[in-house]
């Protein structure tokens, strides 16, 4: 959290500039796939270029991995999903972590029992010590899907693709709930949508509920789209270059086809000051790109109460 801070109508002060970054670091069933090194190198350059994060979404954390990953990058605090239980791949066997540096604590963590994959999210109450003020925050991933709803047939092969819709409703509906108490933010590993084109509208998913997350209604909106209406100039170049989208690059689905699967959903009582994604995380290990962002939770009674 930068120094600088303002002051609202009640001489209340509150922090800005809140660094925070998402980012599947890819994991397997036998570790990280990789080195965690290089992952950590990335992390190391980013605060050098930008200044210390200070909030870390992580999705695919091995069973073991937290600790070793709290400790390289000198978290103070965090959680992560606890492992328990068999798995054959990454959908199954990996988890979501939170971490946190600098003025922050966190409290009530815990997963999202009802959801199909809960080890896939993780989430908790971020206070900052200085000023009080709180952020409801999730890490969470969706399981994959590469089928959609319509094409899926009856039988086993949607399985995945129905988990995938009920794990993006239990994670609205607690976006819903926070936001009556506090600001949200969720950094998500979505695997959505299926297609990113410039105008929100236009926007295509897997499965229909994926909407209650990326859509323009959602509770939590996409960052980088909230920041793209500040910044027309930004949008007409990537409308230009892409038109088709997506608006940036974070995942190639299938080993080929450029996607935006990883996103930061905020409330609307948070301002985006910045917003990049990092695609050198592909050198670093990872099959996602990293997000970044510089945040602003507005003051208290300027929230949106849905």
């Amino acid at each position: 959290m930068r120094a600088t801070r303002r002051a609202d109508g009640t001489g209340m002060v509150h922090p800005v500039g809140m660094r925070v970054v998402t980012w599947n670091l890819r994991a397997g069933p036998s570790g990280w796939v990789g080195s965690l090194s290089e992952r950590i190198a990335l992390l190391d350059q980013l605060d050098s270029d930008h200044g210390p994060w200070e909030i870390l979404f992580a999705q695919e954390i091995p069973p073991g991995g937290y600790d070793e990953l709290a400790a390289a990058v000198d978290a103070t605090e965090g959680a992560w999903a606890w492992h328990d239980e068999p798995g054959k791949d990454a959908a199954t066997v990996t988890g979501a972590a939170l971490l946190l540096r600098g003025p922050w604590t966190l409290a009530d963590a815990g997963m999202l029992t009802h959801a199909p994959s809960p080890k896939r999210t993780i989430a908790g109450t971020a206070t900052h010590r200085a000023t009080g003020q709180q952020l409801a925050v999730l890490s969470a991933a969706l399981p994959p899907a590469g089928i959609t709803q319509h094409q899926s047939p009856p039988g086993d092969r949607d399985v995945w693709g129905a988990r995938k819709a009920e794990q993006a409703r239990v994670i609205a509906d607690w976006i819903t709930r926070q936001h009556t108490q506090r600001p949200v933010i969720v950094g998500i590993d979505a695997n959505a949508p299926r297609h990113d084109p410039p105008r929100w509208d236009d926007v295509t998913y897997w499965w229909d509920d994926e909407a209650l997350l990326l859509g323009p209604d959602a509770i939590a909106k996409d960052a980088y789209r909230r920041w793209l209406a500040d910044h027309p100039d930004a949008l007409a170049r990537i409308t230009a270059h892409t038109p088709h989208g997506p608006l940036a690059t974070t995942h190639y689905r299938g080993n080929r086809t450029p996607s935006r699967y990883d996103h930061l959903l905020i409330t609307d009582d948070i301002a985006v000051r910045h917003i990049d994604h990092l695609t050198t995380a592909f050198d670093a290990g990872s099959d996602h790109a990293l997000v970044h962002a510089t945040l602003d939770p507005h003051p208290d009674e300027h929230r949106r109460h849905p």
